[in-house]
Order: structure tokens, then C-alpha cells, then sequence
């Protein structure tokens, strides 16, 4: 290979001919990082990687890295580019350690690789999380730079790790990693987790890292990379403490923020598409883990064997209820739009149900209607426990659609409503995976909604979709679009057509929103 001649050169020309080489690597975004990763590889397998060449790489692939990292999708992060991503944050900290130990101790740029480094496994650690994973390994690595930073006295030193950043240390990349680890992921949303991540690394230098335990550090961090509570048995075992320190402040003042404050300048303005609603639910459930306190159900749960119908999505759950609300109705369903919802195909299995029609009963009707076309998006799930508030569900297989935040619909196979529900909880991997969701009280039914304003004379064409969950005196409003607070939209349904205020947004995210509203007297 042409790094084996090199090596008889001299170092300015090995260095000429690399940059060389690297300047002549071409294709698409994801074809320069594959080959510029592959190029690194064989230099140290050549023993021929210093720090400069590897600066030439990354500053090679700095147009690549953002295209890929434009196109990422914020709420898939499973696909090519995510995984792209992850492989170039790993291979090129291991690189920079790899040229860092190469170093004399006292070089002068002995700092910057480490610093790299733990930049780049620090970053590696929270997309492994993203896609679900365990960043076990990883946190075994970024410690092991710590430590050998820390011993020669260079841990603590501020730079920049790349050019547009914020001064950072290693110790302050060791913090975001660790602290990171500290959050219920299995309970937060993708919003969420974006919001997170902002959180901890624009407060990073505030986070406490100490080689004793203490009242300010209420986490150990074990050799094997492990981060858990502190258990006084265990403790002796730990290499690290850490702790949010005045995050926990911070973070408490977002609590009580009022809904039309304004965002904290860490979140940001650019996406993710959240909210105030959410921000301030994510700061709560990290105040409970961060403080040590336990969430408390309002309603035991119960233990169960047994299956239940389930449909994701805002379409698909619609639909599904139009279907229930059609049957429950005795083939009459009195909304607007009915051809948007009843498909031709479901119209001739109930046409080929005629005669059939005085021995089934109205849930077996239903269950002809959701297979109608061998539809796939009603599914049978297993149920692990239930609750007056919500159910622990068996999840059979990996499902993309499935996040916490997310919507579903559930039904009892003996039962005609189906139970709208956000997934609140979801853990496990592969087909071992389990989802905890919390349950609107209520029946559902389709509803057509006019803009903000319309009165009660709008033409069908101009309503729009969604859902309205009835129960009681509340009223739920389930949109695939914004409705603002205060505002009174026209609600079209089984009741007529009535005008309804919004009082208040409860939940959401990028796919669709949950708005409290009252009808107008």
C-alpha cells in the first residue's frame, strides 16, 4: 500500500502525500466518511498516524459531518446517518488517544488530544443512548482518558475541542458523559432527550466530579463504567462521584415557569419542536431521579395474562375509532366527511356481512372491519399488568413508530371503545421489549375542527381531523396541528357542531398535540 513507502520518506513528505491523498477522497457525505475513517485505520496499522495528519482528517471531513448531520432526522434515530455518526465520534476519539499516548508528556499538544478525545466519546456516549443502546464501553474509555489527563495535571485545562465550540475541559466531558447516564431514559421522549442533552452540556462546567463521596455527589461511577445511585455497601468500589450540583437549582426555576414564558436560552430556538409543557415535565422527572425520590401511582396495578387490540400513529388510531364508532352506532356514523373514513373496501366486507349480519355480534363485526385489505396496523398485543390509569404492555418486536411520548390506542378484545393512551415508559430491546402507557379516561370519537374563530356555518372541506375524548365533565382534543390557548374552534362530530375554547395544552410532540377545552355556552 502507498502508507508503506511513505514511511521511507521523509516526515514532510509523508505529510505532503497524505494531505495529498486525503484531498483526492471524493463522493457523497457518507462515502468520504467511510473511506477518511478507513484511511485513519490504516495509518496507525502503519504506525504512521501523528496528531497533525489526524487534524487533516477531521478537518477533511468537516462538510461531510454536517450534511449528515442536517439531514438527521429529529425523530428517527436509527437510521444510516445516526449510526454514521456514532462510528466516526468512536473511531476517531480512539484515534486521538492513540496519537496522545504517542506524545511526550509534556508536549505541548498532549492537551488537545485528549481533549478530542473525550469530546468525541463524551458525544459518542449520548448517541448510543439515542438508538437504545448501552454505552457501557464507552464510558470505560472516556474514564480512561480522565484519568491518565488528571495525572498529568492536564484534566482540568480549558480549550476549545473544535473550532465553533464552547471552552470545555476534560473533566467537563467526563461530567456531561457521566451525568447523562443519571437520566430514566426509558422514560423520557425524543423531545425530551434533546432538551436534556442541551441542558447538561451548557451547564457542564458545573456538574461535580470527585474522587470522594458526598452529599453533592449522589452518584458512583464504577470502573466498569457503570453510573448508579450510591449505595453505602458499594461505595468503597467506585473510582468517581459525581453530582448535578446547582443544575438542581436550575432546573427547579424551569419547573416553575409559567406555560407563555419564554424558553431558557440553553434550549435553544432551532428544533427539536417542543414546548414549554414539555421542557418543564422533563425538569420534574429529573428533579425526582436527582433528588432520590420515587414517582408514586395513584392506582396499583394489577397482574394479567391475556392479549389486547393496539394501533399507533394519529391515522390509524382515527381511523380505528371511526370504524368503532360506526358499529356502535349500527352502521350509521353520523359525521362529517363519512368517505374520508368508512373506505370502499370496509363498505363491501359490511355489504358481504349482510346476511351474516343477525349472528355476529358488533365486536366481531369491528374486528372484520380493522382486517379489512389485510390491514397490518391493528395488532395483538400482551398484556404484563393494568390499572384503573394505565396498562404494562409486551411489545411483539421492535416497532419504529413506538417512542415514549408517543400515541397509541388500545382495545379490549370483548369491548367495542377503543382507550386512547401516551406511552409513558418504554424499555428493553429487540423482542423483549415492554411499554408502560397512561390512559384518557373517556370514549373517543372522530371529529372534524374548524379554524381559530370559525363559526358554526363552515363548510366540510375546510374542517380538519382529529379526535375528541369525552368523559365526564372533561373534554380532550387531539390535533395533528397547532391550536392556540383561549382561541374557540369549531368542533364537528357525533353531538353537532358545537364551538369549544382551549384552556390549556396538555401534552404532544412533533406528530400531534393534546389540548383541554370546554364548549362555549
Amino acid at each position: 500500500m502507498i502508507f508503506k513507502w511513505l514511511g521511507k520518506r521523509g516526515d514532510k513528505d509523508i505529510l505532503d502525500a497524505s494531505r495529498q491523498n486525503l484531498e483526492a477522497i471524493t463522493g457523497s457525505a457518507t462515502a468520504l466518511l467511510q473511506q477518511v475513517s478507513d484511511w485513519v485505520s490504516e495509518q496507525i496499522d502503519n504506525d504512521q498516524l501523528d496528531l497533525e495528519l489526524l487534524r487533516l482528517a477531521d478537518t477533511r471531513l468537516e462538510p461531510a459531518l454536517a450534511e449528515i448531520s442536517k439531514n438527521l432526522p429529529a425523530q428517527r434515530r436509527l437510521g444510516t446517518g445516526h449510526r454514521l455518526l456514532r462510528a466516526y465520534c468512536e473511531r476517531f476519539a480512539r484515534a486521538y488517544v492513540h496519537v496522545a499516548r504517542k506524545l511526550p508528556a509534556t508536549h505541548k499538544h498532549r492537551l488537545d488530544a485528549f481533549l478530542r478525545a473525550a469530546n468525541l466519546f463524551c458525544r459518542a456516549c449520548r448517541l448510543a443512548r439515542m438508538s437504545h443502546d448501552d454505552p457501557g464501553e464507552l464510558r470505560k474509555e472516556i474514564i480512561a482518558v480522565y484519568l491518565e489527563a488528571q495525572q498529568q495535571k492536564l484534566a482540568d485545562e480549558r480549550k476549545l475541542p473544535y473550532p465553533g465550540m464552547a471552552e470545555t475541559s476534560v473533566t467537563q466531558e467526563l461530567a456531561i458523559a457521566l451525568l447523562w447516564e443519571t437520566a430514566a431514559f426509558d422514560t423520557l421522549s425524543l423531545d425530551q432527550i434533546d432538551y436534556l442533552e442541551r441542558f447538561i452540556v451548557f451547564h457542564g462546567n458545573r456538574i461535580i466530579v470527585k474522587t470522594t463521596a458526598g452529599a453533592t455527589t449522589p452518584f458512583a461511577v464504577f470502573a466498569d463504567g457503570r453510573v448508579a445511585a450510591i449505595e453505602p455497601t458499594k461505595a468503597a468500589a467506585a473510582v468517581l462521584f459525581i453530582g448535578p450540583g446547582p443544575l438542581v437549582g436550575v432546573l427547579a426555576a424551569c419547573a416553575k415557569l409559567s406555560d407563555n414564558a419564554s424558553l431558557p436560552v440553553w434550549a435553544g430556538t432551532q428544533p427539536p419542536h417542543t414546548d414549554m409543557q414539555t421542557l418543564k415535565s422533563l425538569a420534574l422527572r429529573m428533579l425526582a431521579v436527582w433528588e432520590q425520590k420515587r414517582i408514586k401511582r395513584n392506582n396499583e396495578r394489577k397482574a394479567r395474562n391475556g392479549n389486547v387490540r393496539v394501533t399507533g400513529g394519529f391515522d390509524n388510531i382515527r381511523r380505528a375509532i371511526a370504524y368503532a364508532t360506526y358499529v356502535r352506532g349500527g352502521g350509521q356514523l353520523d359525521i362529517y366527511g363519512t368517505e374520508r373514513i368508512i373506505s370502499e373496501r370496509v363498505r363491501e366486507v359490511m355489504v358481504g356481512l349482510t346476511k351474516e349480519k343477525g349472528q355476529l355480534a358488533p365486536v366481531d363485526v369491528l374486528a372484520v372491519m380493522e382486517a379489512a385489505g389485510d390491514s397490518k396496523a391493528v395488532e395483538s398485543w400482551g398484556v404484563c399488568d393494568s390499572s384503573d390509569q394505565g396498562y404494562s404492555l409486551a411489545v411483539p418486536g421492535f416497532r419504529g413508530w413506538l417512542a415514549v411520548g408517543g400515541l397509541i390506542a388500545l382495545r379490549e378484545g370483548h369491548q367495542i371503545d377503543w382507550r386512547i393512551a401516551i406511552v409513558r415508559r418504554l424499555f428493553g430491546a429487540g423482542n423483549a421489549r415492554r411499554v408502560g402507557i397512561e390512559i384518557f379516561k373517556g370514549i373517543p370519537s372522530p371529529v372534524g375542527v374548524g379554524g381559530e374563530g370559525q363559526t358554526k356555518d363552515v363548510g366540510l372541506a375546510d374542517l380538519r381531523d382529529a379526535i375528541m375524548i369525552t368523559g365526564d365533565s372533561l373534554y380532550w382534543l387531539i390535533t395533528t396541528f397547532a391550536c392556540s390557548l383561549d382561541a374557540t374552534y369549531l368542533v364537528a362530530g357525533q353531538h353537532g357542531r358545537q364551538l369549544f375554547r382551549i384552556t390549556a395544552h396538555y401534552c404532544g410532540n412533533a406528530d400531534y398535540g393534546v389540548y383541554a377545552c370546554q364548549p362555549t355556552t
